[in-house]
């Protein structure tokens, strides 16, 4: 999985030099251990992640490092975690600004 993320964390972009296993959808609200719910984070993000779900964390927080943007209210979310874990840092960001439109 990590090679898909390019070594990088969902939500930071920071390179994974040490790195926790995350639940998109924790298991604690009907989330799977499928490898389509998981995803790797810095162990910043994921301490902060907590138990919420990756589209609660991203409307708190924002993701790679674009926490002054605000996350619009309704997105893409599966299209944006696809991209993200596939390391295509780009194509997230693409899915998030044309939902701003």
């Amino acid at each position: 999985m990590c090679c898909h993320q390019d070594w990088r964390c969902t939500y930071c972009g920071h390179h994974l030099t040490s790195r926790h296993l995350d639940h998109v959808v924790p298991v604690s609200r009907g989330g799977t251990n499928n490898i389509e719910n998981l995803q790797w984070l810095c162990p910043t993000c994921n301490l902060r992640k907590g138990t919420i779900s990756s589209e609660k964390f991203i409307s708190r927080n924002g993701a790679f490092g674009r926490k002054s943007d605000p996350i619009p209210d309704s997105f893409d979310l599966e299209a944006f975690v696809s991209a993200a874990e596939a390391g295509d840092i780009s194509g997230a960001l693409d899915i998030i600004d044309e939902a701003r439109k």
